[in-house]
């Protein structure tokens, strides 16, 4: 939803922007940001979910901040390793249902219903690993202090032992 209007100038075009991390093999693009070009030939930037818009795109970048919430991911995804020397996939979300993203509504609404219940079922798999990989940590951490606490009164044990046998 950016804006169809700007200082009263009319909105003509409404498209994606290359981010600065594009190569000539790989392009990567803004997910959240259009360049917006208006009917007196100037370009601006807008945000896709408000009317934000600005001449400058790190002004739009950071108004992005305030889209964000508690419970959701960070504007910024962590760093994925490097792709290897094979020819990247151009959709990593269809190819890999693991495959973690920031969903936005329009991006969901461009789905089949077999694409979403693909993912839907992907997420619950998602969940169920991270819900096992939880409970095998918590009974790793529950062994491992049993194990400390065992080998504190072993040394304990043995310190008196020790003093008892000092001449």
């Amino acid at each position: 939803m950016t804006a169809t209007t700007i200082n009263g100038v009319q909105v003509l075009e409404s498209e994606a922007i290359e981010a600065p991390i594009s190569t000539p093999d790989r392009r990567v693009y803004f997910k959240q940001i259009r360049r917006l070009l208006l009917a007196d030939g100037a370009e601006h930037y807008g945000c896709i979910h408000c009317p934000f818009t600005s001449p400058k795109i790190g002004l739009v970048r950071t108004h992005l901040k305030e889209h964000r919430t508690r419970d959701t991911t960070p504007a910024t995804p962590p760093k994925s390793p490097k792709p290897s020397k094979a020819k990247p996939s151009p959709t990593p979300a269809k190819t890999d249902p693991l495959h973690v993203s920031t969903i936005s509504v329009a991006s969901l609404s461009s789905l089949n219903l077999g694409e979403l219940v693909e993912r839907a079922q992907a997420t619950n798999q998602a969940v169920k690993q991270r819900d096992l990989a939880r409970k095998e940590r918590d009974a790793a951490r529950e062994a491992l202090t049993s194990w400390m606490d065992r080998a504190k009164q072993a040394e304990h044990k043995l310190s008196e032992v020790q003093r008892a046998l000092q001449p």
